[in-house]
């Protein structure tokens, strides 16, 4: 369960670096159209193509944002037919949208991060945290408070290897403040205000789907 990292490095980190390569490699983008070399352009458009299948969303684009998503199809698009014009302008507008989203990140086109994508770790992460919740739920139902501050423990360890970059366990403040009150009560032996902070944490809604 949430005992093991997920893979060696921090999805923090990994997202870290991925945001870093995609934000060098598109400041190349630019260069290269400002310059007018066209195959050049193309072949760091296409690097970011490439880095974004082994980035964490889960359809392989680079960016979470479907406007900036356009707006990087179209410079492709524009670079197809050899339009400098269309390219540079499709290239503006992508700036415009604003630096990089922070839930998608970058690491030097080439190289995938850790073996598998980002997305499946990523997916592996909210997996493990929903079953350890469910976990935690059923050991605060049943009174055990024993069994319930184990299932938290595993909670906690798991958010320090998370995509978090603080190492909480979830990216809503609300959501990790409940977390948070229900290790308070358990800790102090106090299985009602346990059960009660569990409930709050609930009805924040779901497992959030992106930490």
């Amino acid at each position: 369960m949430s005992t093991s990292a997920l893979s060696g490095s921090s999805l923090s980190q990994e997202l870290q670096q991925y945001s870093q390569t995609r934000n060098s490699d598109v400041q190349q983008l630019g260069q290269e159209l400002s310059q007018g070399n066209l195959l050049a352009a193309q072949t760091a458009f296409n690097d970011i193509v490439t880095l974004g299948q082994s980035g964490p969303v889960a359809n392989g684009d680079p960016y979470f944002s479907a406007k900036r998503e356009q707006d990087f199809n179209a410079i492709g698009q524009a670079l197809q037919n050899g339009d400098l014009a269309g390219a540079q302008q499709a290239f503006a507008a992508l700036q415009v949208a604003g630096g990089a989203p922070k839930r998608s990140q970058t690491e030097s086109s080439t190289v995938a991060p850790s073996g598998s994508s980002l997305s499946q770790q990523l997916q592996q992460y909210f997996q493990t945290r929903r079953s350890d919740v469910q976990q935690l739920g059923q050991a605060l139902s049943q009174g055990n408070l024993s069994a319930a501050q184990t299932a938290f423990n595993s909670i906690v360890t798991l958010g320090q290897s998370g995509p978090a970059a603080n190492g909480d366990a979830y990216s809503s403040a609300k959501r990790e403040q409940d977390l948070n009150a229900i290790g308070q009560a358990l800790q102090n032996g106090d299985l009602a205000g346990a059960q009660q902070a569990f409930s709050a944490l609930e009805v924040a809604g779901g497992d959030e789907k992106s930490s």
